[in-house]
């Protein structure tokens, strides 16, 4: 009976000693895959990093705009059928409504007319007052 349990007592450690090294094996493939995996990890991230400070995205962004800009402008110029010249003096006309006070109007009607130089003697004495509306 001693025998037996001696017996099975080293069959039991065998079947151990095997299961151990075959866990030892395991940990050596993971601890390989998890090397490979992180150096993988490290080299996609440095390409993500450098592919994003090579876009510059505000740059393409605004290009696009002004591009778009530019064919709805040419289309509203067909539509209208009006030269950019008088596009630009209906612009300036609506603008010179926008203003509220008379001296913006005439600030804007000397800029228009070419006299850059601006100066308070241009403008009425009473114009600048406050204006209520």
């Amino acid at each position: 009976m001693q025998n037996a349990k001696t017996s099975r007592s080293d069959d039991i450690s065998i079947e151990l000693k095997g299961i151990t090294d075959k866990m030892l094996e395991n940990e050596e493939e993971v601890l390989v895959l998890l090397n490979k995996n992180k150096a993988e990890s490290e080299r996609l991230e440095n390409t993500i990093e450098s592919a994003i400070s090579d876009i510059k995205y505000y740059e393409v962004f605004e290009v696009k705009i002004v591009e778009i800009i530019k064919i709805l402008q040419k289309i509203y110029k067909n539509l209208s059928g009006k030269s950019d010249t008088q596009l630009d003096k209906d612009d300036l006309d609506f603008i010179r409504t926008m203003y509220t006070m008379d001296a913006e109007r005439q600030i804007h009607d000397q800029v228009i007319n070419g006299d850059h130089d601006i100066n308070d003697s241009n403008i009425d004495e009473e114009d600048n007052d406050v204006e209520f509306f």
